[in-house]
């Protein structure tokens, strides 16, 4: 897979608002040249539930391979009655997940798609995605104490993403420890 897009999504970088961020794989980019240089022979993995990730499909020459958590996308990875599937292959159940969350749906999806590509059989696509515990700092789960688990997103530096972290998880029984900047 030489393209994966996960989300795509203007946000300030410190005044900057010429850049955007990538925040599904936090690397900086700028919106030209992003597909230019795509042939036929490459991958291009894009979410769908985003338009103007949509519309990238119409901008490059690469096989698009979508994923959706909100529609069947037939060349790709989506959910439907709480399952998730590759094309019309079900994979496994949305709720054995073993990170919460929508965009963890998402990144489960796009995992899917490039596992997918590269011949990577169910089973261990299965066994990954229901014992990974998480990036460092990236909702990392850390442990359980009196009924009480504990997690590190110290990397969810905006807004946008501490809204995408706090989504997985029921909000009647949560507390929330914050600091930093308001971008």
């Amino acid at each position: 897979v030489d393209y994966l897009l996960l989300d795509f999504l203007p946000i300030l970088i410190d005044g900057d608002a010429e850049k955007l961020v990538l925040t599904g794989l936090r690397t900086v980019i700028s919106r030209p040249c992003i597909t230019e240089n795509m042939t036929a022979d490459d991958f291009s993995v894009l979410n769908f539930n985003q338009a103007n990730l949509r519309n990238k499909a119409m901008e490059t020459a690469a096989q698009v391979v979508p994923f959706s958590t909100i529609e069947i996308v037939e060349k790709g990875a989506y959910v439907a009655d709480g399952n998730i599937y590759f094309k019309t292959e079900k994979i496994m159940a949305v709720a054995d997940l073993s990170l919460p969350g929508e965009h963890n749906v998402e990144n489960a999806l796009a995992a899917i798609c490039v596992a997918k590509l590269s011949d990577v059989s169910n089973a261990a696509i299965v066994r990954v995605l229901t014992t990974f515990s998480g990036v460092k700092h990236r909702l990392q789960y850390l442990g359980q104490k009196s009924h009480i688990k504990f997690y590190n997103d110290s990397k969810a530096t905006n807004i946008l993403a501490t809204q995408k972290a706090l989504s997985g998880f029921d909000n009647r029984t949560l507390w929330l420890l914050a600091g930093g900047l308001d971008r």
